[in-house]
């Protein structure tokens, strides 16, 4: 179960990296938790490029 099960993130066929991160903070501004922010970066970091879409799936639900 992500971090927010209630924010649906979705992401283009061939979401690179860029994407989503882009998706996420975009979602982030959206549900106005900009205060995670930081934690979001720090796990990010964390799990690394290879991981990016596992980290996000963590936080948010990706469609």
């Amino acid at each position: 179960m992500p971090k927010y099960p209630n924010i649906t993130v979705t992401l283009p066929k061939n979401a690179d990296n860029a994407d989503i991160v882009m998706a996420c903070l975009q979602a982030m501004k959206a549900h106005n938790i900009g205060n995670e922010l930081e934690q979001f970066a720090r796990d990010i970091e964390k799990g690394g490029p290879a991981h990016l879409r596992q980290t996000a799936e963590k936080w948010f639900n990706i469609k």
